[in-house]
């Protein structure tokens, strides 16, 4: 009897944690659906898709064709993607477009597949969607999402052209095509310069980002001669990676540099390793780039801004400050920006810095603790500087009590139309962060 008592708990144990473990998958995501690949031809921008062994082919659902909004893809069509985990996906229309990228497979595609209808929050050019409501919803196959290229969205939304025929099939051209295939299509860099004053010698340093992939260059120049390149091409210097949404690697600029007997500390990544992301040092003589490693007893100095970017060297108890503070620090900037923008600037943990912790030292104390942040949109323009303290009383109850805007930076001119009004004071031209 006590057996068989045993087993009905364990068995209601069990059943209960499959109805715990069914209700948080279907809190993202709904009821499954059935899609195709296309019978038809799809081209964009001139280029045919081979949807048989792509990773992210087009697919076919309600006889609406379905574009993957992975990295590449989107910004291949004029678009831009940013995900937060309180905003969701936010989606809107740029003037650029990078080269395409066909994400190959080794092994052909099924004719149908099984994909799922998001329930996060998405955002295009500024307006909410409501994704449990549309009659072509965004669909999510493959761990990445897929728009609906209906009228409403491909043509008024993102401004494309396109076309559908039975001889050749879908055609889609987004406009205007701004390519940066090549270096020399672009003779306006973003530039980051750092001089350096060792013993006799000046050095100065300078990254050019021509904003396409794989692309930031280091120079050097010493004590006036002509600037030379600085390094290898397989490196991108004065950057960082992530990933996206889509579990694609992109990149933000980190411009932390430091010279060293005769080594140029600066993170970089090679784009033909995987995990490459980290710290290096340059010779300035040679150009020969190793990764740092802990024999080198190197410490970080200061970096840009006066900031600690990355995180390089930040104790863990400010990690966890950030961690814990980062949705009250989200909300204030959302709060601030709201009548400026159409859409909120992302806040991200990288990208906040504590500056000031104190405790009023009473017998119920209060701590106060500022940070330091740059909010961005895009990737990654930053919009400014801000500062924003928050009081926690000893029972656990925290609230805003300041939010201060230090510095603003101008947007390119593709991105302006983010702008309701400027905000008041001066500005700086436009950072990549």
């Amino acid at each position: 009897m006590r057996r068989s008592k045993l087993n009905l708990n364990l068995f209601l144990l069990m059943f209960i944690m499959l109805m715990l473990i069914g209700a948080v998958a279907t809190t993202a995501y709904a009821a499954e659906v059935t899609v195709s690949l296309p019978t038809f031809d799809v081209t964009m921008n001139g280029v045919e898709i081979e949807d048989e062994y792509r990773q992210y082919p087009f697919i076919v659902y309600k006889d609406i064709t379905y574009f993957p909004m992975t990295y590449f893809d989107s910004r291949f069509l004029g678009l831009v993607t940013g995900w937060d985990n309180l905003k969701g996906l936010e989606i809107y229309k740029t003037t650029e477009t990078v080269e395409y990228e066909p994400y190959k497979q080794n092994w052909k595609n099924s004719n149908k597949y099984a994909a799922s209808i998001p329930k996060f929050n998405i955002v295009v050019n500024g307006k909410a969607i409501n994704n449990s409501t549309e009659k072509y919803p965004l669909l999510s196959f493959r761990n990445v999402s897929y728009f609906p290229m209906t009228w409403r969205f491909a043509v008024d939304e993102f401004g494309w052209k396109y076309s559908f025929t039975s001889e050749d099939g879908l055609i889609i051209n987004s406009t205007p095509p701004t390519l940066y295939a090549d270096l020399s299509d672009n003779q306006w860099p973003l530039i980051f310069d750092r001089t350096f004053k060792i013993v006799d010698d000046i050095i100065s340093m300078q990254i050019k980002s021509y904003r396409i992939a794989y692309s930031s260059k280091l120079y050097i120049s010493i004590n006036g001669e002509e600037q030379r390149q600085l390094g290898d091409n397989k490196y991108v210097y004065g950057v960082t990676t992530y990933r996206d949404i889509d579990n694609n690697i992109g990149m933000k600029s980190n411009y932390y540099m430091e010279i060293k007997d005769g080594w140029l500390y600066i993170n970089a990544y090679n784009y033909q390793e995987e995990n490459s992301s980290r710290l290096y040092k340059v010779n300035i003589k040679t150009g020969e780039t190793v990764p740092v490693v802990e024999s080198d007893d190197f410490i970080i100095g200061e970096t840009v801004n006066g900031l600690n970017s990355g995180d390089i060297n930040m104790p863990d108890y400010e990690k966890l400050l950030i961690y814990t503070y980062l949705k009250y620090i989200q909300n204030a900037s959302d709060d601030f920006y709201k009548e400026y923008f159409t859409i909120r600037p992302t806040v991200t943990y990288d990208y906040i810095w504590v500056k000031e912790i104190r405790v009023d030292g009473s017998t119920n104390p209060t701590s106060y603790i500022t940070f330091t942040c740059m909010p961005f949109v895009g990737a990654h323009l930053s919009v400014g500087i801000d500062e924003i303290t928050f009081s926690t009383d000893y029972v656990g109850n925290i609230e805003l009590k300041e939010f201060k805007n230090i510095k603003n930076y101008s947007l390119p001119e593709h991105l302006k139309s983010l702008i309701i009004k400027p905000i008041p004071g001066e500005y700086e031209p436009y950072c990549l962060c």
